[in-house]
């Protein structure tokens, strides 16, 4: 098992199992930084963030929205001709 992990960061990009670790404990750190400062945010505003829309349904979903939203907002007017057939 131990021989076969070098392969597999090989296969991914990484030159050697150290190198894959150091970016592994780089991006936990990270991720660690991330979730306290969403705890803190959470603390002081005592709300929830909004979730961002990913992927290509939820943003087709919010495009939808948006676009029946203007819709509604719009005022519809009908035009009718000036010309009433009176030739």
């Amino acid at each position: 098992m131990k021989d076969y992990l070098p392969k597999i960061v090989q296969k991914v990009g990484y030159r050697s199992v150290q190198e894959f670790l150091k970016d592994f404990q780089t991006a936990k750190s990270e991720y660690r930084q991330y979730q306290i400062a969403i705890a803190q945010w959470k603390h002081e505003t005592g709300k929830e963030p909004e979730p961002q829309p990913h992927g290509v349904r939820a943003k087709l979903a919010a495009n939808r929205k948006k676009i029946e939203q203007e819709q509604k907002n719009t005022q519809r007017t009908r035009n009718q001709s000036k010309d009433r057939g009176a030739r």
